[in-house]
């Protein structure tokens, strides 16, 4: 990569930008140029020009502020828009009527940043929006370039109030194909708290995947991650029945382990029932991690080896569970019953 005496240029683009790093510090420099777009939705062509035509490509007008780097200007304020002003009313306003026409993404940072900044939609601009969704300009972008809003979507916190937006504007449900119902509301509100409670029980859940089994978005989510959940998430319905059915440890166990960390979240979202929540903590907390101190190659020098090894250590481990084993001699005790059983007649 080329090097200037200030620091190593890490990357550059066909858009007329480029990032430095000087240490632990990355710049981002972008050129004065102009955008033209070869239809609605396409990433945008461009060519050099003067700063007052950048500006004017921006989203929004509290988007157009610059400042000047010459020495005898240096620090002074261009504000050539009414950036000014409409960033002291807490104001979006875009630059010119065919926005949202031109870069329908922008309809989706309108809705994020008005939510984020507590700003409000200028009424002509509200306008224009209103138009370009009743369109729905927003299928000219990209499958890559929607489901990247989305993800943006995620990554706010204050992330519910922008779905009641998009539902209000008409987006919610031609995207996600669901209706925006409150038991929906309740389910997206429950997202980052139960985050919160996984990662304190050592459980890492990805934002994206559990929003997106909540908006039954399989779309959003990466092909081979929807392949292993999505019949998971299927089969909900009898896991809860089989929770609820049989509560012994050993079958709460069974039951639970081999559901990834994305959908046993999910399952706590829905879960109306306080028993099964309470099932699902206890799971969490107290038997997710219990296994026997006998390993399998322990049960082999007992039992020999073969297919009644794996069963011995299924057994072992219901006991182990069920709390009947506390100490490692009581495992032993057990193992060598069960081998004795098999010798004479089998198990």
């Amino acid at each position: 990569s080329p090097t200037s005496p200030l620091g190593k240029v890490t990357k550059t683009s066909p858009f007329g930008t480029a990032s430095m790093t000087l240490g632990d510090l990355c710049i981002d420099f972008a050129t004065a140029r102009v955008e033209y777009y070869l239809h609605p939705g396409a990433l945008p062509s461009v060519t050099p020009s003067p700063i007052c035509q950048d500006l004017f490509r921006r989203d929004f007008t509290v988007n157009t502020l610059a400042a000047e780097l010459f020495a005898d200007q240096f620090g002074s304020l261009l504000d050539l828009y009414g950036g000014v002003g409409d960033l002291g009313e807490r104001r979006l306003r875009i630059l010119h009527d065919a926005s949202f026409r031109d870069d329908p993404t922008r309809i989706f940072r309108a809705l994020r940043f008005a939510n984020r900044l507590k700003f409000t939609l200028e009424s002509a601009t509200e306008n224009r929006l209103l138009e370009e969704t009743k369109k729905q300009g927003w299928r000219n972008i990209s499958s890559a370039r929607l489901v990247n809003e989305l993800k943006l979507v995620f990554e706010e916190q204050g992330w519910v109030p922008i779905y009641r937006d998009m539902d209000r504007y008409g987006l919610f449900t031609p995207i996600f194909g669901i209706a925006l119902s409150e038991d929906l509301l309740d389910e997206l509100d429950k997202v980052n708290p139960v985050i919160e409670f996984f990662s304190r029980q050592g459980m890492v859940v990805n934002r994206t995947i559990l929003a997106g089994l909540c908006l039954k978005a399989y779309f959003i989510l990466p092909e081979r991650v929807t392949r292993q959940i999505r019949p998971l998430v299927e089969q909900l319905p009898r896991t809860r029945e089989a929770l609820l059915a049989d509560p012994h440890p050993h079958k709460i166990f069974a039951t639970l382990s081999q559901i990834p960390d994305p959908v046993l979240a999910y399952l706590w979202i829905i879960c109306q029932n306080g028993e099964e929540q309470r099932l699902i903590r206890f799971y969490l907390e107290e038997l997710r991690y219990a296994k026997p101190e006998l390993s399998t190659a322990d049960i082999a020098a007992h039992a020999g080896s073969g297919p009644q090894v794996k069963i011995l250590y299924n057994k072992l481990l219901t006991a182990k569970l069920e709390g009947r084993l506390p100490a490692l001699k009581d495992e032993k005790e057990f193992i060598e019953r069960l081998a004795a059983e098999t010798t004479h007649g089998g198990l």
